[in-house]
């Protein structure tokens, strides 16, 4: 049913319940009046004039308690009314939902309302939108994977670039920041060591009780006596809404840029509570190495320590020549520079000595405040060319090119640059999955800003980055 249909229809009840309550009214009055002429002529030995006046005072009363019972009345029937016809455009819109997307699509673009309603307020302080919003993010979903998103990827190569020594390291430590979430679970050294894959006596030190996560995330460190490597191991948050929740952060001054605040705080923390157990490993065993590494929120805070540790104040923490490297899985962008050119802010050093591992289609790598309000003006472009639902309806559905051209002009006229998109610091391998019947990954590397300065919304975006879906990636390299 068209809007311009549903609001017709509110009209003509509205007109339908005030002519009954005009009616009831004027019927009222005539009843009294009838009435008081009976009277008048039964009583002629009453004094004429307190007869008149007493029964204009019951009419006058009866017309003002019939009005506000009329006027109540006509308020708790629009409501019904206006409840009735919210339920059946929800209905509406619900049922418009299973027909035109996926249930995978579904969950993702519901992930990403949940998410933008906490960043709203900085795309035109929140001012509501004319069109559903569900409707429009499905909208511009479908512009970045007609567009956008299609021109990047068939302009990537098919073949992997990655080295021997490279793919090894990742598999191997990726291993250890996806075993933290079992590990985390147990009480017992012997099976935390079991869910890790070392031995017991392996295990230097763990961070599994705290349960508040918000400010020191769970850890563990070891040995890794098969690479001679100490490992801090941080583990990520076990629900995806804290992790969409948590991207929402003003940034904070760190080295010679910015970075995610409630990141940072969490990075410091976890050394605080590590450096002990870590210093002391490394002067034990002469030699180690260090490596630093997490998934998700894990690997943001994972980032930031190794930073640290290179070219921050905790390096001299460290015994000296102490090789540290990162292997962060699914990691948020945690720093910009504070000049222009991200790719010459920092050592190439750096660069090389973290590691950083982003699968297929997975979100939470391409999310900071940036993107998201960039999401949010792309929303507001479409929403700006004043769609009906039918229209919206026929672009959802390949119905109307003239009107689809309309939004990808309007899209890419909308900018956002008020807010600075925060970057990777590292090395970045992309885990492309291939299309086929034989499923297969590719490993290509590529810079940072392919990936901060868009958010796409794309079928797999939450599934790629769950544990589950990157231990497929490392099994099938």
């Amino acid at each position: 049913m068209a809007e311009s249909t549903k609001m017709v229809e509110i009209t003509d009840w509205t007109k339908v319940i005030n002519a009954i309550a005009l009616g009831a009214t004027a019927a009222g009055l005539g009843y009294l009046i009838l009435q008081f002429y009976r009277d008048y002529t039964d009583s002629k030995k009453r004094s004429t004039r307190k007869t008149i006046s007493r029964k204009f005072d019951d009419i006058k009363e009866y017309a003002s308690n019939t009005k506000e019972d009329m006027k109540e009345s006509i308020e708790e029937s629009l409501q019904t009314i206006k409840e009735n016809i919210t339920n059946t455009i929800g209905e509406w819109t619900e049922e418009l939902k299973n027909k035109l997307l996926s249930e995978d699509t579904q969950d993702a673009l519901d992930n990403i309302a949940l998410l933008l309603e906490q960043v709203n307020k900085f795309d035109m302080q929140g001012k509501a939108y004319n069109g559903s919003f569900f409707l429009l993010l499905a909208i511009v979903k479908k512009f970045q994977n007609l567009t956008e998103f299609i021109s990047w990827e068939e302009s990537l190569p098919d073949k992997s670039d990655i080295t021997e020594e490279q793919l090894s390291r990742g598999k191997r430590f990726g291993q250890f920041a996806l075993g933290t979430y079992s590990a985390s679970r147990e009480t017992e050294n012997e099976k935390i060591a079991e869910k890790m894959g070392v031995s017991p006596e392996e295990v230097l030190f763990t961070w599994f009780k705290s349960k508040d996560e918000g400010l020191c995330p769970k850890f563990i460190v070891f040995v890794d006596n098969d690479t001679n490597s100490i490992v801090l191991a941080i583990r990520g948050t076990l629900s995806l809404k804290d992790v969409l929740l948590d991207m929402v952060c003003e940034e904070t001054p760190y080295l010679d840029g910015f970075t995610h605040k409630g990141i940072l705080t969490g990075a410091k923390n976890v050394w605080a509570e590590a450096c002990a157990s870590v210093v002391s490993a490394l002067n034990v065993n002469s030699g180690y190495g260090l490596v630093v590494t997490g998934h998700s929120l894990g690997a943001g805070v994972a980032v930031l320590i190794t930073l640290d540790l290179l070219i921050g104040e905790s390096k001299s923490t460290i015994p000296e020549g102490t090789n540290v490297r990162c292997i962060a899985l699914a990691p948020p962008p945690v720093y910009r520079a504070s000049n222009s050119i991200f790719s010459k802010s920092l050592p190439s050093s750096v660069f090389e000595k973290i590691e950083i591992y982003i699968n297929n289609h997975d979100c939470i790598p391409r999310m900071s405040l940036g993107s998201l309000t960039r999401l949010l003006r792309s929303m507001r472009a479409v929403d700006n060319l004043a769609l009906t639902v039918t229209d919206q309806v026929n672009i959802l559905k390949d119905n109307d090119e003239e009107l689809f051209e309309k939004v990808v002009e309007a899209i890419q006229k909308s900018k956002q640059d008020e807010f600075p998109f925060l970057q990777h610091p590292g090395k970045i391998f992309y885990l492309k999955k291939e299309p086929g019947e034989q499923l297969r990954y590719v490993v290509i590397q590529e810079n940072s800003e392919a990936f901060t300065s868009r958010l796409y919304l794309l079928e797999d975006m939450v599934k790629d980055h769950r544990k589950p879906s990157y231990q497929e990636a490392f099994d099938l390299l």
